[in-house]
């Protein structure tokens, strides 16, 4: 059984789980909306059951009763208790952690293990207190019952976390399980499945209007990541995307090349509100164009133009590959993201051909000049060979051996 949705990776995982013969189900609290419906990423319909639904009941983590006082948690203990495994991303390891007799496998989406299990850490560190204080000091009340509430959230997923058999992640996270002494454990890396008949679906329609919007420019910088990068607690997984708006400024600045740079709506509103001012004050306004947030499978258009660099995340502390990472990957684009040297864990000494590591304002200034000199048959060749480790090391049909073979070590025979 599979617990979590995170940009409906769980729908998928348990698909592909079906279509080698494993009884797979997903377990899904209250219906999904946006980015966690697989409505907003495929046209595909899976064929019979696999989604067991239940009410979403809020959970306050802080109060010292069972959990499955709650319903909606009694409901899914009662479908799980006899799964030969269950596999976990987001909040399940604290949802699940008084189930006991069942093997657990942990599978991080991110926030999971860089957040939930931190929580007082990033959310409530003494100067955020007193800082908050400070300016709504009626607001105390408030405060400590958030605090019991993210207090228990982190107690109980520190404790599921334990009570894994095996864990799933990215190497960068390696650092985490040594904080949180999991590096006793089975730890396996590996990345999340990437499914070409799903990649192959776009709104060829907007594709037809993107071409004629830009069919006089010679390169278009891409950035569909969401806006993630103003300091407001001791979260250190940002996107920092300023950098790339500072280094796109001084490439507008140098280069006779006509070039636009494609920005998406998302993000939280204040980083959204800086990105904007950044835009102006840069005097870049003639030069970027702002997108509505749109579902996956349109988003999907835009990696069709020609000339177009894909632009990602710039922080240290997420140099690998996320969803938008792997998605150039299979188109074969050009792309300017922070990547670090662990992620030979993952890949040896393959080297992805299309990655232009980038960590700072420099580096990504560079990387734009790089890929504007490029000559149109290494723009040709980059398609092929890009697509070509995108089959060694993402292929769907490659990663989900690589966790079936986990959860066989893990699971109840």
């Amino acid at each position: 059984m599979m617990y979590g949705n995170n940009l409906n990776m769980g729908d998928f995982i348990v698909s592909a789980f079906r279509r080698r013969g494993v009884a797979a189900t997903l377990l899904q609290v209250g219906q999904p909306v946006g980015q966690e419906s697989r409505a907003w990423w495929t046209d595909r319909v899976e064929e019979g059951t696999m989604v067991f639904e239940v009410e979403n009941e809020p959970i306050h983590w802080g109060r010292p009763q069972k959990l499955t006082t709650h319903r909606a948690i009694g409901q899914l203990y009662e479908q799980a208790k006899d799964a030969s495994v269950i596999m976990m991303m987001e909040n399940g390891p604290a949802l699940f952690s008084e189930l006991v007799n069942v093997p657990k496998v942990f599978l991080s989406q991110g926030a999971d293990l860089q957040i939930l299990p931190f929580k007082l850490f990033v959310d409530h560190h003494p100067t955020i207190i007193f800082s908050k204080l400070c300016r709504q000091p009626g607001k105390l009340f408030s405060w400590l019952r958030d605090f019991a509430h993210d207090a228990g959230l982190q107690f109980r997923q520190r404790r599921g976390l334990r009570q894994c058999a095996a864990i799933i992640c990215l190497p960068h996270q390696q650092v985490l399980l040594k904080r949180l002494g999991l590096l006793n454990k089975p730890v396996y890396y590996c990345n999340f499945p990437m499914d070409p008949t799903l990649l192959q679906e776009w709104d060829r329609d907007f594709e037809e209007q993107l071409r004629r919007r830009y069919r006089d420019h010679d390169l278009i910088f891409f950035h569909p990541t969401r806006h993630f990068y103003l300091r407001t607690n001791n979260d250190a997984y940002l996107k920092d995307n300023d950098k790339l708006l500072r280094a796109f400024a001084r490439f507008m600045s140098t280069t006779s090349k006509s070039c636009r740079l494609i920005l998406i709506e998302k993000g939280r509103p204040a980083d959204l509100a800086h990105s904007r001012e950044l835009v102006e004050t840069l005097h870049l306004r003639d030069y970027v164009d702002w997108l509505p947030d749109m579902p996956n499978k349109k988003l999907r258009a835009i990696f069709m133009l020609d000339r177009v660099v894909v632009c990602d995340q710039f922080s240290p502390r997420l140099a690998v590959l996320g969803n938008i990472g792997r998605e150039t990957t299979y188109y074969g684009r050009p792309l300017i993201t922070a990547f670090g040297d662990w992620n030979r864990l993952l890949y040896g000494n393959d080297w992805p051909p299309h990655v232009f590591p980038a960590e700072s304002e420099d580096a990504i200034l560079q990387a734009m000049q790089r890929v504007a000199a490029a000559p149109a048959e290494w723009w040709k060749q980059l398609q092929i060979v890009a697509r070509a480790w995108f089959d060694r090391h993402l292929h769907i049909d490659k990663i989900i051996c690589q966790y079936l073979d986990v959860l066989q070590r893990v699971a109840k025979p």
